[in-house]
This record gives C-alpha cells, structure tokens and sequence, in this order.
C-alpha cells in the first residue's frame, strides 16, 4: 500500500529493512592514500551480507577559539550528508576536533567515529548545541560499552556530563538508568 501511494517499488527497501535481522555498523577512518581530509565510511553487516545502505549526516565540530566560550565551547564548523553504498563510501570533512557520525538521528546503524574524534565526543558530548546530538554520542558510548570498546569510566564521565546540562526529560530518565546499569 505504500509503495502504490509512493509510486515507487519498495521490494529492495522491505527486503534490506524488514527481511533481514541485526544492526549495520559505519565506521569512520581516514583514507590513507587520499587528500588531508579524506575520509572512508566503512559499513559491514551483522549477518555478512552486502550492508544496508544509510543516508547519515556527519556534524564536524570544533573547539570554540572564544575566550569567553564558557557557554557555548563547541561550535558546528560543517555538516556533510552521506549515502552509503556498498562497503566502503568516500567522504570529504573539513578541519575539525569531531566528526560526528549519525549526527541527526537518520539511521539505524552502529556507529565509530576515527580514533581522533573518540575522545573529543565524549568529553565535548555535554556541549553539543542540540539534545539528538548529545543522545547519539551516549547511545554510542553505551554500544561500545556493551561491546567492550570503551571502558565504564569513560562512558559514565560521558553520561554524568550529559546529565549535568539535559533538560529533556525523554533523556534524561534512559539515561539515569544507563548510569545506573554501567556503575
């Protein structure tokens, strides 16, 4: 019924969507032999097949040079959406001290940001300008918690830091409760 009102052919979206179980996971690395600031999206699936392709956004944040950055410390230098396709998807991110991955929510998928940017999202996660924002950097800390990628101490100063400034309560009660699980 909503591929006949959307006059489209949804077969391949319900077959990657619907049919088929587990999470993709997108990683952010640098490509090696490209320009300064080229970027590769890796994306693999849980089951090994061909991964579902993604529209994300990727905000790119830097540490604010204001002196009197007290209020804001982190300003958004630039956003740059994606579409993955296949395994391996060509990016290009200005200077920043985070590339975001997922900023905006769009996607479901497992995300890693390159290894510069793990732990400016972390400790610049209370500053981030909007709550979506400050969510995916605690969902992800949360996954790679879970996974064994980053440490409870890392991810409970990450949280405890969101939750000093959230005032979205549809936040701030999961993430009390993950606080809680992880100490």
């Amino acid at each position: 019924a909503i591929a006949a009102a959307a006059d489209r052919d949804l077969g391949g979206w319900t077959a990657s969507w619907l049919d088929r179980a587990g999470t993709d996971t997108v990683v952010l690395l640098p490509d090696p032999g490209g320009p300064r600031h080229a970027r590769r999206l890796l994306t693999t699936s849980a089951d090994g097949g061909e991964p579902r392709r993604h529209h994300l956004r990727i905000g790119s944040y830097s540490r604010s040079r204001d002196a009197h950055a007290a209020v804001a410390p982190v300003e958004l230098v630039a956003t740059t959406d994606v579409e993955t396709t296949g395994t391996t998807t060509a990016v290009q991110l200005p200077d920043a001290d985070l590339h975001l991955l997922n900023d905006g929510d769009l996607t479901f998928a497992a995300v890693r940001t390159d290894e510069d940017s793990l732990e400016a999202m972390l400790g610049l996660a209370p500053h981030l300008p909007d709550a979506i924002s400050r969510a995916a950097v605690v969902s992800t800390g949360w996954d790679m918690l879970a996974k064994g990628e980053l440490s409870t101490g890392e991810f409970l100063d990450c949280v405890l830091g969101v939750l000093e400034i959230e005032r979205s309560p549809g936040i701030v009660e999961p993430f009390f409760g993950l606080a809680l699980r992880a100490a």
